[in-house]
């Protein structure tokens, strides 16, 4: 299950990353959209993540792994940015990765949890436009 959603994440965003940092960027908030045409599959897979916590230590390994490739691919984006020139010097690519995973998939967390007052779209849209304008080199 845990692998099929990730296939189904992949096929969906499979050309954004080869896109330049810039328009990675403005995309990324809006690529985890998929996961409102799968709301079961979305809430599946945050379950079985927070129950990984304390359970099956395959499991949480799995996750963990997940967690380290996707927060490498978002920091590589983000170093290539600095370098080119496209983000702010002082960034720091690491946290900006982690910060980016957590916002997205607390969003994700909070639209399943009152998804009549959590507008993920809004949320994601919102956060897109802050996300750019603090890579934004001053």
């Amino acid at each position: 299950v845990l692998e099929e959603r990730d296939r189904r994440g992949a096929r969906a965003n499979r050309d954004l990353y080869r896109q330049d940092p810039a328009t990675v960027m403005a995309e990324l908030p809006a690529a985890s959209e998929v996961n409102l045409e799968q709301v079961e599959l979305t809430r599946l897979f945050l379950v079985l993540q927070t129950e990984s916590l304390q359970g099956d230590d395959k499991v949480r390994a799995w996750f963990v792994d997940r967690r380290r490739r996707l927060q490498d691919q978002i920091a590589a984006v983000l170093r290539d940015g600095v370098e080119r020139g496209d983000f702010r010097a002082d960034l720091d690519p690491d946290v900006k990765a982690t910060e980016i995973i957590c916002m997205l998939d607390g969003a994700h967390l909070q639209h399943l949890v009152a998804p009549d007052e959590v507008d993920l779209l809004e949320v994601l849209s919102s956060y897109r436009d802050a996300l750019v304008a603090d890579l934004r080199p001053t």
